[in-house]
């Protein structure tokens, strides 16, 4: 009887750890999907996107523990590429690269929810 409490408290553990898990993804998300939205003023981009560098700086580590290596080289990509965009004032290749990071974003949240296809 004792191994099937310890199997019912671990498997709460690992609910509540992936619970946190997708509570911790849509919030980085959120940030990310902000900060996507004020790039698009054009008077505030060069402090958006030093402010967007530095929080995935902070929060790639962290990141990576549960998203794929693919994923989080494709969020550094575009970031770079925005920054990019921004020096050489290509506003064309900056919208690109800004609806790049939108997508990146959606795609980050619907990977990481609960649901059938995602067990699969």
């Amino acid at each position: 009887m004792k191994a099937v409490w310890i199997s019912l408290v671990l498997f709460c553990l690992l609910l509540g750890g992936t619970a946190l898990n997708v509570w911790y993804i849509h919030k980085t998300a959120a940030h990310f999907y902000e900060a996507a939205e004020a790039l698009s003023v054009p008077e505030d981009r060069e402090a958006t996107l030093t402010e967007l560098e530095n929080f995935w700086e902070r929060q790639e580590p962290l990141i990576s523990l549960t998203v794929s290596f693919r994923e989080l080289d494709h969020f550094g990509e575009i970031i770079v590429q925005l920054r990019w965009a921004q020096e050489l004032g290509d506003e064309a290749e900056f919208l690109r690269y800004r609806a790049l990071l939108v997508d990146a974003v959606e795609e980050l949240i619907r990977t990481e929810q609960f649901s059938v296809e995602n067990l699969f």
